[in-house]
């Protein structure tokens, strides 16, 4: 089942919803006003959509439309929040971010109206603590976009909080998205957008719960300041244009809480957000804003902090792309050699997006120090300089969402690394990490589509499902008469388990590493002579190789044994009753535990766990345990395989159960008699 595939078409069936009449409730009014808070609104401790929840968004209404207060189009913006915190796990929810537009690009933004109480029963009265406006702070969240934050004052359990305010935009005038979910339950949210004709909008929406929708024409007056085609001049003028309200509204929808095995909630909220596609004012020609990808490529390439230092001389690059490549026997070799001394000599700062923070390629060069972008673009200008075909990739991490194939939408990529050709094989590239190996990239960048930035700009796809992570464990253990164990344990671990060794060896080094192995093993086990193999060779997987031992567990006539050891699942991940949204995994585990046990003398085997067989309809995952006796020798064998990263909600039951066995399974102990 293409899980994102049918989101997709969900999208576009909403797409066509928008142009045609539904029902009316989309227009219902919000069922709360500001400042009319009263003692009967305290009294529900809990409410029906989720009655336990923590906080409850009672209503969260707003509003973006166009005036021309300022000469010319402008966009407002207005939102009105009410919350009824319930428990202390909700206090999280009385604090607010407002983002606002700070760049060169013209007029910021500019936040008005904003008023802030928190209300409290007290002695059977309402009090009401207004927000106290030098307590909010400012935050730059990019090089074009700061954030206003504030947490609202006397918040207890049991408070109400009420948040509005006015937001004006004058360069950014597309109206804000809108989220009908959050973490926490929302009894009714409702937007409305009003957007002239001469405004195009590609409306996209994702969920899994219905929004009701109703649009309505009216006529309105606008005045403002234009440039007819040819002229020099501003003129001023005033017209009458054809304005579409759009009304959205849902109520009762339960929050989305953040589970196992998920990308980001930003993918399964239910909202709706909007793309400006043209602008036609009148007497001037229509100007296209949504290009494809090939010209956003040229738009990108022109700009100085992404591709424009890539199409420059960069001579500067000259005497240590001749050092690196002299002795290289093919493209492929001069790759390496370029990424690895990328690798060794830069150190990343943090990852912020996909555009440049250094004042230049130079800079970074010089100072080798940079940001995910910094680093990753100065790798493409120096596989460049060494003569190969190198290019940009841009991608978005999970936590940031999933990007539409369809639009070029600059906002939705949040990562770029490098991408060459040699030697007829193409690779991808991300410098900015120490311990990754050629042709690898991080974890977090599959996430489905991404954009090579080359002229033509063609799709590139990173999915869960093409990832196969091995994982190898054999186990020997040697019980004793008197019930300690002392054993060997040799491991192999996949690629991306080893990428996550060789972080941990390097920031905690090998001796707190050989700890947490003894605690993980458990039974109060001691861990000695440690080998990691392939620990320096970060295209190689990583081998771990140990002794350890620990002291019997039993009760004198009989001895309890673990047949897995330090594999053990000891807890299923799936909590939640039930799951609103996929679950999606990092990549395909296959796992594989194989233990030889050699009982004592003396001792004979009294309980065995039995045999299991347990497979997913259409073979999505499978699990076997298998244990056999010869003689005074017990091995195990236990797979654990997975064909498919990524569940549907539908298949999300059947996976929670699915591990309830492999747990139980686990748990079961071998249990040795003593003879008598």
């Amino acid at each position: 089942m293409n899980l994102y595939g049918s989101m997709l078409r969900f999208v576009l069936a909403a797409l066509v919803l928008l142009t045609t009449p539904t029902r009316l409730q989309a227009q219902e009014k919000s069922p709360c006003q500001f400042g009319q808070v009263s003692v009967d609104d305290f009294r529900p401790t809990s409410y029906a959509v989720d009655t336990g929840a923590a906080a409850v968004y009672l209503a969260d209404v707003g509003k973006a439309s166009y005036n021309d207060r300022s000469g010319d189009l402008e966009l407002e913006f207005t939102r009105y929040t009410r919350i009824h915190i319930l428990h202390k796990n909700g206090y999280d929810e009385a604090t607010f971010t407002i983002p606002l537009y700070s760049g060169n690009a013209g007029k910021p933004d500019v936040l008005n109206d904003l008023k802030a109480v928190t209300y409290n029963l007290e002695n059977g009265r309402v009090v009401a603590t207004k927000l106290d406006i030098k307590t909010i702070f400012t935050e730059k969240e990019d090089r074009e976009w700061v954030v206003k934050k504030f947490s609202m004052p006397a918040v207890k359990e049991g408070s109400i909080v009420e948040v509005s305010y006015t937001r004006s935009g004058y360069v950014d005038r597309t109206p804000p998205s809108w989220d009908f979910q959050g973490s926490c339950p929302r009894i009714w949210s409702g937007y409305t957008v009003s957007i002239p004709q001469w405004y195009g909008f590609v409306f996209l929406r994702q969920g899994y719960y219905d929004v009701d929708y109703d649009s309505k024409e009216r006529v309105a007056n606008f005045a403002f300041n234009y440039t007819p085609t040819g002229a020099h001049e501003a003129h001023r003028g005033i017209a009458s244009v054809s304005v579409t309200d759009h009304f959205f509204s849902a109520r009762n929808l339960p929050g989305l809480r953040d589970e196992s095995f998920t990308t980001t909630l930003r993918n399964h909220l239910c909202r709706v957000e909007f793309q400006l596609a043209s602008v036609h004012y009148p007497n001037s020609d229509e100007h296209r804003i949504l290009s494809t990808w090939p010209q956003m490529q040229e738009e990108l390439f022109r700009d100085a902090t992404f591709g424009a230092p890539l199409m420059e001389d960069n001579v500067f690059l000259e005497d240590v792309i001749k050092q690196l490549t002299a002795k290289a026997p093919n493209d492929t070799e001069k790759a390496k050699a370029i990424y690895r001394w990328v690798q060794q000599h830069m150190t990343c700062t943090g990852y912020s997006g996909m555009y440049m923070e250094a004042p230049g390629l130079r800079h970074v060069f010089t100072s080798g120090r940079g940001t995910g972008a910094d680093i990753n673009l100065l790798l493409v200008a120096m596989l460049r300089k060494a003569g190969l075909e190198a290019w940009p990739l841009i991608l978005s991490t999970r936590a940031h969402g999933k990007t539409y194939e369809e639009y070029p939408l600059h906002r939705r990529f949040d990562y770029v690394t490098a991408w060459v050709q040699a030697d007829g094989r193409e690779y991808n590239l991300d410098g900015s990490r120490g311990h990754l190996g050629f042709g690898h990239l991080p974890l977090y960048l599959y996430n489905g589509h991404a954009r090579l930035m080359s002229p033509e700009a063609p799709a590139r796809y990173f999915n869960a499902d093409t990832l196969h992570e091995n994982l190898v464990t054999a186990v020997r253990m040697n019980v004793a008469a008197n019930g300690n164990v002392k054993g060997t344990y040799t491991e192999q671990e996949g690629y991306y388990r080893s990428l996550h060794l060789r972080d941990d060896v390097a920031s905690q080094g090998q001796d707190a590493f050989r700890q947490r192995l003894a605690r993980i093993l458990g039974n109060d086990a001691t861990v000695s002579n440690l080998q990691l193999i392939n620990l320096d060779s970060i295209d190689a997987p990583v081998a771990e190789n140990f002794d350890f031992e620990w002291e019997h567990n039993g009760d004198g006539s009989r001895l309890y044994l673990h047949p897995i050891v330090g594999q053990v699942q000891v807890r299923n991940p799936f909590t939640a009753m039930e799951r609103r949204y996929p679950v999606e995994m990092s990549y395909m585990d296959n796992e594989t535990y194989i233990a030889s046990i050699l009982i004592p003398p003396g001792y004979v085997v009294e309980g065995v766990p039995a045999p299991a067989n347990i497979t997913l309809p259409d073979g999505a995952a499978t699990f076997r345990y298998q244990l056999r006796q010869d003689g005074n020798l017990v091995q195990v064998r236990v797979m654990l395989n997975f064909n498919r990263a990524v569940f549907s909600p539908e298949e999300y039951e059947g996976l929670r159960r699915f591990f309830d066995l492999i747990v139980n399974k686990e748990a079961e102990l071998l249990v040795l008699r003593k003879q008598s």
